[in-house]
């Protein structure tokens, strides 16, 4: 015997169109990103923002393309993109968007997750016209328990009703908006062509969705709550890691059912967030949603403006997807919590039998539902050179970054300012000292990981200490003989000068501050050759000496 009534009433509403929410891009505008040590290229000029090495470099509207070729040969640059005018927090560019979208806070919702595809909706149902534009690309190969076969095509139109409340495809520019978009649905038949279902049709389908890979079933009907005969099939959907929501009903009067706890038990509110005077209540509802002139997907294309409880779950049952997609490993009853803890309270303070926990509330739903956010900075130390270390040449400094997360990006600063930047480990940094002056510098680094929390190292002082060039200022003859001495007036002499005659090192005989002696080596006679004087790899101009 095939029993259970169908719900649905239906309100005329008319709901205001949204404006497009495409990006669009700025004629041109080039975003320009330089690789870690790059500070200029020929091609852009001075970096526009130094913490990210990008600039925005502006072209001839039209040359874009030649330009973004061009700047990609650039051995400095690391990517260039269009710049791009970017849409507000996501509200759907669908043309008809109910109150419902807004009054439970979908937008920001969906700020955070738009719904998975690994997620599935079962609908089960009238079936789900698989032709309609806002519901093709979202549904999978279901079953048809009325007659035992994979035709799951709507016959009544109730299904498709319900299939686009939880999941029309969104933000696309046509149709409505589902609430959970991302994730799939599941079609299964479970009706008669005027839309009724039998209790064993469903029983079957509640299981058979639940083997089909389902985390979520939509039931729109009446009397689900206070069926025995689906009591198992809805604690082995509980047991399977699924969640049943169901419709509370529309008989407008006290139902002193209890509660079934392997339900989700749903009553209806309208805009105002009050309770129609049709909706059922009991101790058996969980949550209320809004089900009053809720516009969706309408059987053939289009849409329909719908009412009833039959509306108030499957919004329900998306918002419940939106949570899986972002926690997957959600299990029903810590689903169920968080879509009690997180509803806005309405009528009586706490639990009610109107409004159950209150009207849901998808934002607040989903931030309780994610990982609480990272917002611990990286462990960061600067690991070489030592502090008080006397530094010369090429030097290299190093550090290192470990993150709950992951590290963004490590960036050396000497004496406050960026010098280079690491995106991925080693954090190893060649500084080349002999830019530098000679005295006291500082080195620190600084880092980010992907939450966006940084930190920076201490100062660390260290001292440049690379040899300063000798000076030669004076020869004591502008000739000798080979073995002849010869004395070199000048500045910056010390203790490791050494002094070379036509490439030829010259023995030392004698140094002061401000003198080298040295002895003549053995070179052609009657030919100039070059004094030079070095201290390391610093050279003084060579100065000529003839040889007799």
């Amino acid at each position: 015997m095939r029993t259970l009534v169908y719900l649905l009433l239906t309100l005329a509403a008319a709901t205001p169109a949204l404006a497009g929410r495409t990006a669009s891009v700025v004629d041109g505008e080039l975003i320009v990103g330089l690789k870690a040590g790059a500070v200029t290229t020929a091609a852009i000029g001075a970096v526009a923002d130094v913490a990210t090495r990008t600039h925005l470099l502006r072209v001839d509207p039209g040359e874009e393309t030649a330009a973004m070729a061009r700047l990609a040969r650039d051995p400095a640059v690391a990517f260039v993109e269009r710049n791009r005018l970017l849409p507000p927090a996501e509200m759907p560019n669908d043309p008809v968007v109910s109150y419902h979208v807004t009054t439970v806070h979908l937008p920001e919702a969906w700020d955070l997750a738009h719904g998975d595809p690994t997620i599935t909706i079962a609908i089960l149902d009238s079936g789900v016209d698989a032709t309609h534009p806002d519901l093709a690309a979202q549904l999978l190969p279901g079953w048809n328990f009325w007659d035992n076969n994979g035709d799951t095509h709507d016959v009544f139109g109730h299904g498709t009703e319900v299939a686009g409340v939880a999941s029309a495809t969104t933000d696309n520019e046509t149709g409505v908006a589902g609430a959970a978009w991302g994730c799939t649905l599941l079609p299964v038949r479970v009706t008669n062509s005027d839309g009724y279902a039998s209790l064993f049709a469903i029983l079957q389908a509640v299981t058979w969705a639940v083997d089909s890979g389902a985390r979520v079933i939509n039931l729109s009907f009446e009397g689900i709550h206070s069926s025995t005969a689906l009591a198992s099939a809805f604690a082995y959907a509980r047991g399977h890691g699924c969640l049943v929501v169901a419709a509370g009903g529309n008989s407008g009067v006290y139902d002193a059912t209890a509660d079934q706890p392997n339900v989700l038990s749903i009553a209806a509110t309208d805009a105002a967030d009050d309770h129609p005077a049709w909706a059922s209540f009991g101790p058996y509802i969980d949550l209320a949603a809004p089900g009053v002139a809720i516009r969706t997907t309408a059987r053939g294309g289009g849409t329909a403006t719908v009412s009833g409880t039959s509306f108030a779950s499957p919004l329900v049952a998306g918002i419940a997807a939106l949570l899986l997609s972002a926690a997957p490993d959600l299990t029903p009853a810590e689903l169920e919590a968080v879509l009690e803890s997180t509803a806005a309270d309405l009528g009586a303070a706490g639990r009610d039998a109107t409004f159950g926990a209150g009207r849901v509330d998808a934002a607040a739903a989903l931030a309780a539902a994610l990982p609480p956010p990272d917002t611990t900075p990286p462990q960061l130390a600067l690991t070489a050179p030592a502090a008080g270390a006397t530094v010369r040449g090429a030097v290299s400094v190093t550090g290192s970054a470990t993150d709950e997360g992951a590290i963004a990006r490590v960036q050396l600063l000497i004496d406050g300012h960026l010098h280079a930047t690491a995106d991925t480990p080693p954090y190893t940094f060649l500084w080349q000292t002999t830019g530098t002056t000679n005295g006291d510098h500082t080195l620190s680094l600084w880092a980010v990981d992907s939450a966006g929390n940084s930190t920076a190292t201490a100062p660390l002082r260290v001292t440049v200490d690379n040899p300063v060039a000798p000076e030669i200022t004076a020869l004591s003859a502008d000739h000798r003989l080979p073995k002849q001495r010869l004395t070199l007036t000048g500045r910056a002499f010390d203790t490791t000068t050494t002094v070379t005659i036509g490439n030829k090192a010259a023995p030392l005989v004698a140094r002061t501050a401000t003198t080298l002696t040295v002895k003549v080596p053995r070179l052609p006679k009657y030919t100039d050759q070059p004094v030079v004087a070095a201290t390391g790899p610093a050279q003084s101009a060579a100065v000529a000496l003839a040889i007799h």
